[in-house]
């Protein structure tokens, strides 16, 4: 036998599909709040990680900035300490040159074979020499030591003449003696 039913049909199977539909959606809504939330909270968490140590490393920077400062002052200071013993060093050098050169003119000299009537020092560069000496070739030889010193870069004559001085015939003479270069910045005497 066949049966017909004309009654409509129920709907209710609908009406479970919307439920889960509604259940689903709140789900999944609930999932992403969830995960909004952990995601700004790890971004915030990570921001301020972050700003922490931008924060530490400006606060390195800035004492290295004072380090680095204090190390220019320091080099400063150091190459003007360098600048003052340059001068110094070449002072001394300047001052004891002068001793130095009219030792070399002195000790050269011929003990009791020359004599200098006068000295003229200009500059600690050199002198103009006047004097006597016994003969030709004892000038001669006190002009040639004198050349072969290292303090004196030249002797220039200027004059020699016969000269008599009580019974004696001697050689007059007038010459400019240069000194040399000052001596190397290790050796200032």
């Amino acid at each position: 036998m066949i049966k017909i039913n004309l009654l409509p049909e129920q709907k209710r199977a609908r009406v479970a599909n919307v439920e889960k539909e509604i259940v689903l959606f709140i789900l999944v809504l609930i999932l992403l709040g969830c995960s909004m939330f952990f995601t700004h909270n790890w971004i915030t968490t990570r921001v301020d990680t972050l700003q922490a140590v931008l924060a530490e490393k400006n606060a390195k920077k800035i004492q290295l900035l004072k380090k680095i400062g204090e190390i220019n002052n320091l080099e400063k200071k150091s190459e003007e300490a360098r600048q003052y013993i340059e001068v110094i060093k070449s002072i001394r050098s300047r001052q004891s040159r002068p001793v130095r050169f009219l030792d070399a003119v002195i000790s050269n000299l011929p003990q009791d074979q020359i004599w200098f009537e006068s000295l003229q020092m200009e500059q600690d560069t050199h002198l103009e020499v006047t004097g006597v000496a016994l003969d030709n070739q004892i000038f001669a030889g006190y002009v040639k030591d004198l050349r072969l010193s290292p303090i004196i870069s030249n002797v220039i004559l200027h004059q020699t003449s016969r000269k008599r001085i009580r019974e004696y015939n001697l050689v007059a003479f007038r010459c400019r003696i240069e000194a040399g270069k000052p001596a190397g910045k290790g050796k200032d005497g």
